[in-house]
């Protein structure tokens, strides 16, 4: 995999789950239902190629990083979470700022092993659909990866929607 493909993921990462509604919907979504927010930023990345994940191509690639999820990215999290409550403190504040960072740079490592595995096993063509159609199906899958529930993210459709209507830059 070239550094581009993977800066180019993570570019598209950064713009879409910055837009308005989306860091909430998919928190909503990990919070409620387990689903793992990188996992769905592949999952619509591979949606705006042409792509359609199948649930065993994204079983695989969420079997490249489970581990690192598990072992790296929750605990960060719950470190941030448990310190929040005393966030008043200023020497509590900066280092929860500091945990934070952390957390988000193994997030971007977690995404950069995804543009690996995605490079490694793609996603099969998608069949002739509109762009918003397999967002929301492949969104889906990947969901159905960590609940039974039906899960939708009409602000991550959106913002990828509105991504694929940008000129290259």
């Amino acid at each position: 995999m070239s550094d581009d493909e993977s800066d180019e993921f993570w570019r598209f990462a950064i713009a879409v789950y910055g837009a308005p509604g989306v860091s909430d919907e998919c928190l909503a979504a990990q919070n409620e239902n387990g689903c793992d927010v990188c996992m769905l930023l592949a999952a619509a990345f591979s949606a705006l190629e042409g792509r359609l994940p199948d649930a065993s191509t994204l079983a695989q690639w969420d079997g490249v990083v489970a581990a690192w999820r598990s072992g790296i990215v929750r605990p960060l999290r719950a470190v941030r979470d448990t310190l929040k409550p005393r966030q008043e403190q200023p020497t509590v504040a900066r280092l929860r700022k500091s945990v934070l960072a952390d957390e988000l740079e193994a997030e971007r490592i977690e995404l950069t092993m995804l543009a690996a595995a995605r490079q490694q096993t793609p996603a099969p063509a998608a069949p002739e659909m509109a762009l918003e159609d397999r967002l929301v199906k492949s969104l889906r899958q990947a969901c159905a990866l960590y609940t039974d529930a039906l899960v939708t993210l009409p602000n991550l459709v959106g913002a990828v929607l509105a991504y694929a209507e940008q000129p290259e830059g």
